[in-house]
């Protein structure tokens, strides 16, 4: 817990240093968020939907996640000639092999249901070759999922199995549920949104959808995938050790110019690759040579037709002489 508290201090001066506001900030160890959670269990549970099985498969520690055999890409040979291994395709590390017996959530139940939600609503999932990606999986069949860890302690106990811990993004996904009912707002009168990368497309309208309508919750109107921000066309990842610090760049160029290259350079919903060198570039040729020579010479009209009041008066004539 010392860790966590460390580490959650940090991200909030981060975001406060950034100039980022947020309405709330959610920790999985509070109360409120593990009653939460613990109360949807029990419904889905009650529900028939949630059983004891077995589990074995790969375990991405970096992903926080399982993988198929499917989701995993061949490493590169080693240069001395031996057998390359399966790896994940964002970290290139190989996954955890993890046998353990678990509690799993009956998704295969929900199949039909998902299929009438995304008939019923074409704009579920947005950009559309994204929402094709998901009806293509699920269209291939599903498969139940582990909802719960026995190998970790460290986590919110199954209500009706205390020997084991909720799964970690099975309980983090609620985090939607515990902000929206603080403020008031997860409810069929209000138009719930998530945005999010594409790395967990299939866990917000897949899963997610089918443990709502299993604990008799509001479903989210959309999901709003984005990309990734690349460095060199890899994924940033801590693992890899090649994430750019957001406030170093800030105290290095300022926020505004930070912001502008990501929003002039990133298209929305695609992946877009960030460089150091790019941001000098544009903040040299664009902010100050180009709309930055604007904002001179406009507030320099300003200034020379100002009057005593303080509003400014631009004669055509002389402005454009």
């Amino acid at each position: 817990m010392p860790y966590l508290d460390e580490m959650a201090q940090k991200w909030k001066e981060v975001r406060d240093h950034l100039q980022i506001s947020y309405t709330d900030f959610v920790r999985t160890t509070q109360d409120n968020h593990k009653k939460l959670v613990q109360e949807m269990l029990q419904k889905s549970f009650d529900k028939g939907d949630i059983y004891e099985g077995k589990y074995e498969g790969f375990y991405c520690v970096g992903c926080e996640g399982f993988k198929t055999e499917k989701d995993l890409i061949e490493k590169a040979p080693a240069e001395d000639g031996a057998c390359s291994e399966m790896v994940c395709p964002d970290h290139l590390k190989k996954p955890d092999l993890i046998t353990e017996k678990n509690r799993f959530f009956k998704l295969v139940n929900y199949e039909t249901k998902l299929k009438e939600l995304y008939e019923k609503n074409p704009h579920f999932v947005t950009p559309e070759y994204r929402f094709n990606e998901v009806k293509s999986f699920v269209n291939g069949g599903l498969q139940d999922f582990s909802v719960s860890r026995e190998s970790n302690k460290f986590g919110i106990p199954l209500p009706f199995d205390a020997s084991q811990v909720t799964y970690v993004w099975y309980d983090a996904l609620f985090n939607y549920v515990t902000i929206s009912r603080n403020e008031g707002f997860w409810n069929n009168d209000t138009e719930i949104v998530h945005v999010l990368g594409k790395d967990i497309s299939r866990f917000h309208a897949i899963f997610w959808p089918a443990m709502l309508m299993s604990a008799d919750e509001k479903i989210p109107d959309r999901e709003y995938i984005t990309g990734y921000f690349t460095v060199d066309g890899q994924k940033m990842s801590k693992s890899l050790g090649n994430v750019i610090d957001p406030v170093l760049m800030v105290n290095d160029y300022d926020r505004d110019a930070v912001i502008f290259n990501l929003l002039y350079d990133v298209p929305i919903g695609a992946d877009g690759d960030f460089s150091v060198s790019r941001l000098g570039n544009l903040y040299e040729s664009m902010l100050i040579g180009g709309r930055g020579n604007l904002v001179n010479r406009v507030t320099s009209l300003c200034e020379k037709y100002k009057i005593n009041d303080g509003m400014f008066i631009l004669k055509k004539r002389e402005m454009f002489k």
